[in-house]
């Protein structure tokens, strides 16, 4: 049996992003939010801002991928706000009227101090500055949020 290899590109701007999806073990079919687009080994796809849900059949190998297209900077916020925010309430930290500094400050006797830090810092710039948030800021910030949250923030989406 042969081990399936991934192969997800994808690079956008602020509206949509352009994913580029291929099989290695020979030509398929592909499907994109439940219609299919075409058989091949290789396609080149524009999505658009949200959640799609890409199935590629081929011979041998099936595989389906959920991905979200997103503004880096815009969920940067909804994730602080979601999950960040979310674990401070479940602390018992008062949030209101604190910044985020003075929240993570707060909440550093139990978790790790440079998670809080790098989710603290990448919020407030996102939020602002004029700084862009690019990939590299997404995941730095996505992978501290993660140790800090003890899983997945994209679970229930």
């Amino acid at each position: 049996k042969k081990a399936v290899k991934k192969y997800v590109w994808a690079k956008g701007r602020r509206k949509e992003a352009t994913a580029t999806v291929r099989l290695f073990d020979g030509k398929g079919e592909f499907v994109v939010n439940g219609k299919p687009i075409g058989k091949g080994d290789k396609f080149e796809l524009m999505l658009p801002k949200g959640t799609h849900e890409i199935l590629a059949k081929g011979k041998k190998a099936k595989g389906r991928l959920k991905v979200w297209v997103v503004d880096y900077r815009e969920e940067v916020m909804r994730l602080y706000d979601k999950c960040f925010l979310e674990l401070a309430r479940r602390e018992g930290v008062e949030r209101k009227d604190v910044t985020p500094e003075e929240l993570a400050n707060k909440l550093r006797d139990k978790y790790d101090l440079n998670d809080l830090r790098t989710v603290t810092y990448l919020f407030e710039v996102a939020k602002y500055s004029l700084y862009p948030i690019g990939r590299k800021e997404f995941m730095e910030f996505y992978t501290a949020l993660s140790r800090l949250i003890g899983g997945d923030c994209y679970e229930e989406d």
